[in-house]
């Protein structure tokens, strides 16, 4: 086959959604490729107590690409290498950016498991514990789809319950805990300070631009100095990617996070102000409308109130009766007029 017919065969391929590797995806994993990003990620949202003797100081990340050819396309994820208690430890960190939940996220992690220490038990000595045993692995999932993950977080649990327990022993498993975005009760950690994910994922769960202002500002106030210019320089890209700022603002060139606050508080002016001028207007229509309106229902009072106090009647109208002529319509108050004018009191014609 020749090289153009090739080129025309490729291009009937349509591509799978699910391996396209969008930029907001790619952001995101560019900001956890930051030790000081993990080690927040961990200290501020893994309850666990172990987590307090990890030497954070020894973050290392195994590129996945190296570690074994089965996990060569599985670039989303993410395998740090840390010490406990001067012993290795590693973390197996998933980015799950898709908005359905993974049912079998547990078969996944198995998978990464027995993968990881086939390749730790080649390298030797070297990668196992002093005693020749195998480090622990720990595996976590950072998800932000909408619906609430309710997916097994235990491979036992996706078994089927009719086999005979003596055989349900010989099973595999693992367990993993999820990160859910949309789900963390964020006033919990209201009181995480300088924590550098938490204004993340507040970014996330905000729906108005006031709000992203603020959280965007304390991300800036916290990640001040030279050792976060890389880290603010991919949120940056994150913070475009979220709000969608270049698709809303056309034409604007942001190249530093500070300059967002600041372009932001703009847009909402120029914003308020359309709501001011456009409110102007109405409120001019609806005041002449509600000034004719008040202008008929005095004339109407007026007329009623004159009847009333005549010598035909010499009687004062209540309130009840005020509201009551207040919502009458046109014909009703003609028809009220015509009876008084009969000699028939407002409290007969009026029940």
């Amino acid at each position: 086959m020749s090289n153009k017919n090739n080129r025309k065969a490729k291009s009937k391929i349509k591509p799978d959604p699910n391996n396209i590797h969008h930029a907001y995806d790619r952001s995101l994993k560019r900001i956890f490729s930051h030790p000081l990003m993990m080690e927040s990620l961990i200290k501020g949202f893994v309850p666990e107590e172990w987590v307090h003797d990890l030497d954070f100081t020894m973050f290392t990340k195994i590129n996945v690409r190296h570690v074994t050819i089965d996990l060569r396309e599985r670039e989303d994820d993410v395998i740090w290498r840390l010490d406990f208690k001067n012993q290795p430890i590693y973390l197996v960190f998933l980015l799950e950016l898709q908005s359905t939940v993974n049912k079998y996220m547990a078969v996944r992690l198995i998978t990464y498991t027995g993968l990881i220490y086939e390749d730790l038990i080649l390298k030797g000595k070297k990668a196992l514990l002093k005693d020749g045993s195998l480090p622990p692995i720990f595996s976590f999932v950072y998800y932000h789809g909408e619906k609430p993950w309710n997916a097994p977080l235990t491979l036992r649990e996706l078994y089927n319950d009719s086999f005979p327990k003596r055989l349900a022993r010989f099973q595999p498993n693992i367990e993993y805990m999820v990160i859910d975005l949309n789900s963390l009760p964020l006033e919990k950690y209201a009181g995480l300070q300088n924590n550098y994910v938490l204004p993340l994922i507040e970014l996330e769960r905000s729906s108005k631009y006031s709000d992203s202002v603020n959280i965007i500002q304390k991300l800036i106030n916290i990640l001040r100095g030279k050792k976060f210019d890389r880290i603010r320089s991919d949120i940056l890209v994150y913070v475009k990617r979220v709000m969608r700022l270049e698709e809303r603002f056309p034409g604007i060139n942001i190249h530093d996070l500070e300059e967002v606050p600041g372009m932001l508080s703009a847009a909402l002016d120029r914003y308020d102000q359309g709501l001011r001028e456009e409110g102007i207007q109405q409120g001019v229509q609806q005041g002449v409308q509600q000034g004719v309106l008040q202008g008929v229902q005095q004339t109407r009072m007026a007329t009623i109130k004159a009847l009333c106090q005549s010598k035909k009647f010499a009687s004062n109208l209540s309130k009840e009766r005020e509201a009551q002529l207040l919502k009458a319509s046109n014909e009703e108050f003609t028809q009220w007029i015509m009876e008084m004018l009969s000699q028939i009191a407002i409290e007969e014609v009026v029940e």
